[in-house]
């Protein structure tokens, strides 16, 4: 896809060095390698709805956003509440082990975009064109856009010792995630797919 002209991001570190394009090229749409990872990651997305791509960051970034992360930690927002897959309510009418009247604690917190300063890497990242770019032909699309809710647009999910975030169904077309900080215990992630259908919950 074209990439429109856009303005520089203020982040004082180029993209270009948070970014593994040695490893992964997403600045090079019309290079081999660049044809090949999307063809990779449609294959991934079309077999079981994820893909994890190893590495995409340079290490070296992961410890500058892991300090603006730490630097931003008081403007997160905690609660603990209980959810079902769904995110709604129960529904006395099905069984009680049905998917809908299983609840499960969801606890932890989030930062959200207006927290992140002009300068952060994290937001320099996430509003990259070219990465944009690679993200819609992975996911076959002529176009995506960043987020624009100054809120919502980009989070930060930080789970302390003891907390979850429960499992459930995901509300949105499609989540891109990158892990910051890995937990030195625990911390799984599970993913389970192709378990429903429109006509099959």
């Amino acid at each position: 896809m074209t990439l429109s002209a856009q303005p520089q991001h203020p982040c004082p570190i180029p993209v270009a060095e948070l970014i593994n394009l040695d490893r992964h090229p997403v600045d090079r749409p019309d290079s081999p390698r660049y044809a090949a990872l999307v063809a990779e990651t449609r294959a991934k997305l079309d077999d079981d709805g994820c893909a994890v791509i190893p590495q995409l960051l340079h290490g070296k970034a992961l410890p500058v956003m892991s300090s603006e992360i730490l630097g931003i930690r008081p403007f997160l927002h905690e609660s603990k509440i209980h959810i079902n897959p769904y995110f709604s309510e129960g529904d006395s009418s099905l069984p009680k082990d049905h998917a809908i009247n299983t609840f499960a604690e969801r606890s932890g917190g989030f930062i959200p975009r207006d927290a992140f300063a002009a300068t952060s890497a994290i937001d320099a990242v996430y509003q990259w064109p070219p990465l944009l770019a690679f993200i819609a032909d992975c996911l076959d699309l002529p176009e995506i856009y960043c987020y624009a809710d100054p809120l919502a647009g980009l989070t930060i999910n930080v789970l302390d010792p003891g907390q979850q975030f429960a499992w459930h169904y995901d509300t949105n077309d499609f989540a891109v995630t990158i892990l910051v900080d890995e937990a030195s215990e625990g911390g799984l992630f599970q993913y389970s797919p192709n378990i429903r259908t429109a006509g099959d919950e």
